[in-house]
């Protein structure tokens, strides 16, 4: 208001309106994962299936600047939901989406990290699927292992 009365009296220029970067997910994602050449195979996989989960999610031409922190929160449970994911691959995607998200931010196509704030993305161990192996199990594997000789 104040801004567009000093306008309008000479005292200060109009402010340029700020254009919304239209990138898309999809293209975003993809251009993404050419420029790193620096990643291992299973790392690129793994970016692979979070950008499927978040095209099946958003939509591949869903642009950048649209995915508000809430949509990130809505996401997480629809794969911990719909898409059944076990509570530690959802927290790997979403700390993969904002690495994603990361390098968006820092290409200045996106004012804000929608991921930025959204805590749990670290995996953490499952207690429940703990195995103790007694002295018995242990000699039964080791009893069908090749010995020195190939036996």
């Amino acid at each position: 208001m104040l801004a567009k009365r000093l306008v309008a009296v000479g005292l200060i220029a109009p402010r340029e309106k700020c254009q919304k970067d239209t990138t898309k997910l999809g293209e975003f994602i993809d251009a993404y994962l050419v420029s790193r050449t620096d990643i291992k195979p299973r790392t690129r996989i793994n970016l692979l299936q979070v950008r499927k989960n978040l095209v099946n999610h958003f939509g591949e031409n869903k642009p950048l600047a649209d995915i508000a922190p809430g949509d990130t929160d809505e996401w997480r449970r629809w794969m911990l939901g719909s898409r059944k994911l076990g509570h530690n691959t959802v927290r790997r995607h979403c700390g993969r989406a904002k690495q994603l998200f990361r390098a968006a931010l820092r290409k200045r196509l996106i004012v804000e990290n929608p991921f930025a704030d959204m805590g749990d993305c670290l995996v953490k161990a499952n207690k429940s699927r703990d195995y103790f192996v007694s002295r018995d199990e242990a000699n039964k594997v080791l009893a069908g292992c090749p010995d020195m000789n190939g036996n």
